[in-house]
């Protein structure tokens, strides 16, 4: 990514206030826990089959979801765009809309905790875990009681139990910077249980407003068998290789730790940031239109600051020799110029590593693209495994003597980063050697740039950096400020050019791994 990302974690803000204008509540929470058992019942099920017509960025489309005990598969096809999800034996999965498959290692486990803490409440309402806890009754003319769902590690949710059907009408829920509010109306019951036929999810912002209707429901009428389940493999190598070819040098240059691509679009020659950081491939906005690319769907998100994101289909990419064909990109607006003379219109991310092995050799400034069948890693390599759940690569890495697994890997960063959450959690290894002050005093306030903004960094000299078995003492890092927007959850530090320049790096999605040889370069 070509940002950074932030939030002072410990601090409470207007997003996570409770909901407001609540008045004592007329029950007690183990009251409204049994009211919504005895009203939902429970559905007991062999398979399950549902059918969801979706409205959804501006695009209308279907959901479909099977589930087999603990195996599932959904299907989201929104217009032209296709995207899967599902778990089996034990492993989740994801494929995206060009037809790219990623086994997940479910880094991301606070909707799961706290789904988990009510779902226990409901099992022993007399003694429900920490974490949960009645708040009121809402006044309005429907009144509902208000459940605080928050366990350690969870996410901050308030339910509403309508206060007649004990039923759950509304649901709120706090995701990175936004407040989502999901409302459930059109129960319907059958085979012993009730549920909502239809739900709105909205984040206050219009284009991002969700439509869900269950258009069918089988339950144990469905024949299916073990391979519905099975992890599907790719549905096309994106990146294509000239016939014979197994190894390619790129049209690219390094400029102040940036790898620069030059792309071909249309007969026209453009510069995109090599970015790791991204979990797609990215155009800006007018650069797009002047390509005569049509935009489709449309939301709008927030990570240096807010702006509008919609996709589209690129009929042809060449990356040097390398060839894509119908690429879904993401449109959005991002320029940056590194250099005189040179503007930088886009991001080349996910989507383009997925099938290669991308070698970045940052003391000579080439950079190579090899098929992974023809990949061997080099014997004096140190390998670093990496999860892929985003499409961005997270690594482990050591600040101090504190570990964290979740250091996302970024090409696209000008920055070594470490995340508020981790700063906050590990004060003593982010505590500055004197070197951050010194910094402070001579440059101020450093910002750094990135899609939609800018985000206020704090540099600090760490005592040890330890990455890809290498350790750097005395290393400046820097952490967030005043950036919740940009800052993923559940991810520790942002590992930038800097660092990565001390190596040759070898980006190894296909074995989710980097390899790393250490060069003659220096900070």
């Amino acid at each position: 990514m070509a940002a950074v990302l932030s939030a002072d974690a410990g601090r409470a803000s207007p997003l996570e206030a409770p909901p407001s204008g609540l008045r004592r509540a007329d029950a007690t929470l183990t009251d409204v826990l049994r009211h919504y058992d005895r009203a939902a019942g429970e559905l007991r099920f062999r398979t399950r089959v549902e059918e969801w017509r979706v409205e959804e960025r501006g695009l209308t489309g279907t959901f479909t979801q099977k589930t087999a005990g603990e195996d599932f598969v959904t299907t989201l096809a929104l217009g032209p765009f296709v995207s899967m999800d599902g778990r089996f034996e034990g492993q989740s999965w994801r494929q995206d809309e060009n037809g790219l498959t990623v086994l997940r290692q479910d880094i991301h486990q606070k909707t799961a905790i706290s789904e988990k803490a009510i779902d226990a409440a409901f099992d022993l309402p007399e003694s429900p875990a920490p974490g949960i806890e009645l708040l009121g009754e809402t006044s309005n003319a429907s009144p509902a009681y208000v459940v605080q769902v928050h366990p350690r590690g969870g996410r901050l949710v308030w339910l509403f139990f309508d206060a007649s059907s004990g039923l759950i009408v509304r649901e709120e829920s706090v995701v990175a910077e936004r407040r989502v509010v999901t409302t459930y109306d059109d129960f319907r019951r059958a085979r012993g249980t009730t549920e909502a036929w239809h739900h709105h999810v909205s984040d206050g912002q219009p284009f991002n407003d969700e439509d869900w209707r269950l258009a069918s429901l089988q339950v144990d009428s469905a024949q299916l068998a073990a391979s519905d389940f099975a992890i599907p493999a790719d549905r096309r190598a994106l990146v294509e290789f000239p016939a014979g070819v197994s190894e390619v040098r790129l049209p690219a240059r390094i400029v102040d730790g940036k790898v620069i691509v030059r792309l071909t679009v249309g007969r026209r020659g453009l510069d995109f940031l090599l970015d790791s950081g991204a979990g797609d491939i990215a155009f800006d906005s007018d650069v797009a239109a002047s390509l005569g690319l049509h935009p489709l769907g449309r939301q709008t998100q927030v990570v240096a600051g807010r702006f509008a994101r919609s996709r589209a289909i690129v009929p042809e990419i060449l990356v040097g020799e390398l060839r894509m064909r119908d690429a879904v990109v993401s449109i959005l607006p991002f320029q940056s110029s590194p250099e005189p003379g040179t503007r930088i219109v886009g991001l080349l991310g996910f989507d383009f590593f997925k099938n290669v092995v991308v070698r970045i050799d940052y003391e000579h400034g080439t950079v190579d693209a090899i098929d992974p069948a023809a990949f061997t890693p080099p014997a004096q390599a140190v390998a670093v495994p990496v999860a892929l759940d985003d499409g961005v690569p997270l690594v482990p890495a050591t600040v101090g003597d504190e570990s964290g697994s979740h250091f996302i890997l970024d090409t696209g960063s000008a920055y070594t980063i470490i995340f508020s959450g981790f700063a906050s959690d590990h004060p003593d290894a982010v505590a500055d050697q004197s070197g951050g002050a010194l910094e402070r005093n001579a440059h101020g306030i450093v910002t750094a740039r990135g899609v939609g903004g800018e985000v206020m960094l704090v540099p600090t000299e760490l005592r040890m950096f330890r990455f890809g078995g290498s350790d750097f003492a005395g290393y400046t890092a820097y952490v967030t400020r005043a950036a919740r927007a940009l800052e993923r959850e559940d991810e520790d530090g942002l590992i930038g050019a800097p660092t990565l320049s001390r190596f040759i790096v070898y980006l190894d999605y296909p074995r989710r791994r980097v390899e790393l040889i250490r060069n003659g370069m220096r900070a």
